[in-house]
């Protein structure tokens, strides 16, 4: 089984042949007309064989393909029998029963992306997947943690300060636990002296 049957008019020749070329660098197995149709072969034949061995048909839209009776004879048959892979390689109207069918559009890209649209789209390598303009919602200011020499160092201070000549051991252990747990002394009051 081939994974890719190209289908495209002769004006769209240049465009089918580059893509094939693409597609198979990709490691994916591309069946072209141009390449592949042997003469003195049926050629409506040949047609009707690639259609059933393909794993997926890629009509290369274009005004040119839309207007060719081989070609929408190819779309509408691949439609019956296997998934269709389009690509967009010139602007034109889709017709509306293909208009439900996700199509890659290379037709105004650089050759860099329309290669990289093409590789994803024959699912040789998966599209990255990532957030277009980053977290939408709020952005929130950044975190600043309390500078710990600074509580420290205050603490220290506080339990320094109970340690005065003529304080009590109550008052300096009320001193040390407020310092600790940030409380004031007026927390304390409730539980009374441990005197």
């Amino acid at each position: 089984m081939d994974d890719i049957f190209v289908s495209y008019t002769e004006e769209d020749s240049d465009w089918a042949t580059w893509i094939g070329e693409v597609v198979e660098a990709a490691g994916r197995t591309c069946v072209l007309q141009e390449w592949d149709s042997l003469p003195g072969r049926n050629f409506v034949l040949w047609i009707d064989e690639q259609l059933s061995r393909a794993r997926w048909v890629m009509p290369l839209y274009s005004p040119a393909y839309f207007t060719s009776k081989w070609c929408t004879t190819e779309w509408t048959s691949a439609m019956a029998r296997t998934e269709l892979l389009p690509v967009m390689v010139k602007s034109c109207t889709v017709p509306a029963v293909l208009s439900a069918i996700t199509y890659a559009n290379i037709s105004a890209a650089d050759e860099g992306t329309a290669r990289d649209n093409l590789i994803y789209a024959v699912r040789a390598q998966p599209r990255p997947r990532r957030s277009r303009a980053g977290f939408p919602g709020r952005k929130s200011q950044p975190r600043q943690d309390p500078d710990e020499k600074a509580v420290v160092g205050t603490r220290w201070t506080r339990i320094a300060g109970a340690l005065a000549v003529g304080t009590t051991l109550p008052e300096v252990r009320k001193a040390a636990i407020a310092a600790v747990t940030h409380a004031d002394d007026d927390d304390f009051d409730d539980f009374g002296d441990a005197d």
